[in-house]
């Protein structure tokens, strides 16, 4: 095994990000099964075998940096514990609200937490290694060799290619990735809309608000999508816009900013090459006003998103210059470079997409329940995130922050239900 990686382009963003947020994805799945802690340890190890970043510590010299390798046991890696009903939310928040320096031995961490015969898989990893997009995949690959093991099957390899920024062109015409990379201006403008929490306080502490919205809700967002051209995307971003003048002191006449993620891979072919890795940018959504209700906003944010759609190259702005400060200039001078032309999103968005139950089976056993959630964001940045599984979506928002902003953070989920309730009950 190489004792040193190469620290990729992504890496290092995710790293100077450290200013925005702590960098760490969370999922987790719920089962009703009895998860073999002894099998899962096998995993563990198998896919840290097949995954050095994931038992890597970022070094970083300031001219330059890499990961250091590490040796690695899932017996280090992996909480497990049995707890009452009552004490079990409590143990998973707290496996949540950790964080993983870079400079950690683990890029990754696992929870295990049993009660009264259901079991709860939690992971953790380091945006730095790997996004949304690719934690999902890694956790599909995990859970089918968990059935392996379970059936005294060969294990399945995990990806293993390369992690680097620019693999995103490989699958173009020449002439598209000439156009792609010479595309050095970054198209979002700096924004000032901030998402309303108190100001930062020595005293705040890392927290996680959730809400579920039932399957009867995500029925009627997919008629509406169906009968109006919208995604469930275009209609959840309506929503937080809508909700923003609810929660906010904001004027409905004001202008509103929500930065959307973006999934590279939708320029690629082919993913079996590619590494785990980061392949995720922003693309700036507005609208110029509040909408006179939320019919006129879907209208607004749906036009927003189909702006940036219609460009082939939408996503790849601006990662010649990164490429050119991070070749060109020390490390430390290339993030003094950076910090000074980049605006980092104050209000984002990320749909994690649906998490298959069949290909997060453990056994015979499909989860219940479970979702993804980006990182701990510091005031006053504020990010939404939401997962469907059984046609249920989650909507979590995770800060930095006091008892009043989880407050805020609660009631802007509400008004997000309750808009798209007033959505889909005038269609």
């Amino acid at each position: 095994m190489k004792k040193k990686l190469k620290a990729e382009l992504w890496d290092k963003m995710q790293y100077l990000f450290r200013d925005f947020n702590d960098r760490v994805i969370h999922f987790e799945l719920r089962y009703q099964y009895d998860i073999d802690e002894e099998v899962l340890k096998t995993v563990i190890d198998h896919a840290f075998c097949q995954v050095p970043i994931l038992h890597s510590t970022f070094k970083d010299y300031r001219l330059s940096a890499y990961w250091q390798v590490n040796e690695a046991s899932a017996e280090e890696a992996l909480t497990a514990k049995t707890v009452p009903a009552s004490a079990l939310e409590n143990s998973i928040t707290d496996f949540f609200m950790q964080a993983i320096p870079a400079d950690s031995k683990y890029q990754i961490k696992f929870g295990l937490f049993k009660s009264e015969g259901n079991s709860v898989l939690c992971l953790i990893a380091n945006h730095m290694c790997m996004d949304g997009s690719d934690f999902k995949s890694f956790i599909y690959r995990f859970c089918e060799n968990y059935c392996k093991v379970l059936n005294k099957e060969e294990l399945i390899p995990y990806r293993n290619g390369s992690r680097a920024y620019d693999t995103i062109y490989k699958d173009m015409t020449p002439e598209d990735r000439k156009k792609a990379t010479s595309l050095y201006k970054n198209i979002n403008e700096k924004d000032d809309t901030k998402f309303p929490f108190t100001a930062p306080n020595p005293d705040d502490a890392y927290f996680m608000v959730k809400r579920k919205l039932p399957a009867s809700l995500f029925d009627g967002m997919k008629a509406i999508g169906k009968k109006y051209g919208a995604t469930i995307n275009d209609i959840m971003l309506a929503s937080a816009f809508y909700s923003m003048y609810d929660v906010g002191n904001f004027q409905e006449s004001d202008p509103m900013v929500i930065s959307n993620a973006v999934d590279l891979r939708r320029h690629l072919k082919d993913l079996d090459g590619i590494g785990y890795t980061n392949h995720t940018a922003w693309i700036q959504c507005k609208i110029d006003k509040r909408g006179k209700d939320i019919w006129e906003t879907l209208q607004m944010a749906k036009n927003s998103v189909d702006d940036f759609k219609k460009d082939k190259f939408m996503g790849l702005y601006g990662f010649p210059l990164l490429k050119f400060a991070y070749t060109c200039f020390p490390m430390a001078l290339a993030e003094v470079l950076i910090k000074a032309g980049y605006s980092n999103p104050l209000i984002g968005m990320s749909n994690m997409m649906i998490i298959d139950t069949e290909k997060t089976k453990l056994g015979e056993a499909k989860p219940y329940d479970g979702f993804i959630s980006g990182a701990v964001k510091y005031k006053p940045f504020g990010f939404l995130s939401f997962t469907t599984i059984n046609k249920e979506i989650t909507l979590t928002m995770c800060t930095k922050g006091n008892q009043t902003d989880r407050e805020i953070a609660g009631r802007y989920l509400s008004y997000i239900e309750k808009h798209l309730y007033d959505l889909i009950s005038a269609c």
